[in-house]
């Protein structure tokens, strides 16, 4: 008596976005030094490519290519 065994392929792993991951670490790191005189202005500037990137994680992950929503909206 045979049994015909099917194999499915695995899901492929969904990879966390690094583009959220560092958006949100530039964020903290502006945030951090904003309070610096002088220094406050690259702050805006950190805090202005941290949100372009944030931006960017969000849409990926949105579009269900990348997980780690929570991390790029934040």
């Amino acid at each position: 008596m045979e049994t015909n065994t099917v194999q499915t392929a695995p899901a492929p792993q969904l990879s966390k976005s690094g583009l959220g991951i560092a958006g949100f670490v530039l964020g903290i790191i502006a945030l951090a030094t904003s309070f610096l005189p002088i220094i406050n202005n690259l702050s805006a500037l950190l805090a202005a490519i941290g949100f372009v990137l944030a931006l960017i994680g969000t849409v990926a992950c949105v579009k269900g290519r990348k997980l780690g929503k929570g991390l790029s909206i934040a």
